[in-house]
């Protein structure tokens, strides 16, 4: 734990925390990209794509417009990420190799 109480791994990754809750507020999925946690409802869990979602928001992308792109905003998004959508996600303090 560092003085600022942020817990990191022996990497010196940052660590995520994922809760999970009953509801959420009209969404199955929350994360603030600033956070270091996802909050997930049960057919947050049940989804295939809204953990990985929610955890790229956490790695500061964005919301895209294409239907297709993981960081779609519907449930029915696709699994597609740019090149420059895995380089952010790849260089973030959360993640080591992808």
């Amino acid at each position: 734990m560092t003085g600022k109480g942020i817990v990191r791994t022996a990497s010196g990754l940052q660590r995520l925390s994922v809760f999970i809750v009953r509801a959420v507020d009209g969404k199955i999925g929350c994360s603030i990209p600033i956070a270091d946690y996802v909050v997930l409802s049960p057919a947050g869990v049940d989804s295939d794509t809204t953990l990985a979602h929610e955890l790229a928001h956490t790695c500061l992308l964005m919301h895209r417009d294409d239907s297709k792109n993981l960081l779609y905003a519907s449930i029915l998004r696709g699994t597609d990420v740019t090149g420059w959508q895995r380089f952010v996600i790849r260089t973030s303090r959360h993640c080591t190799f992808w």
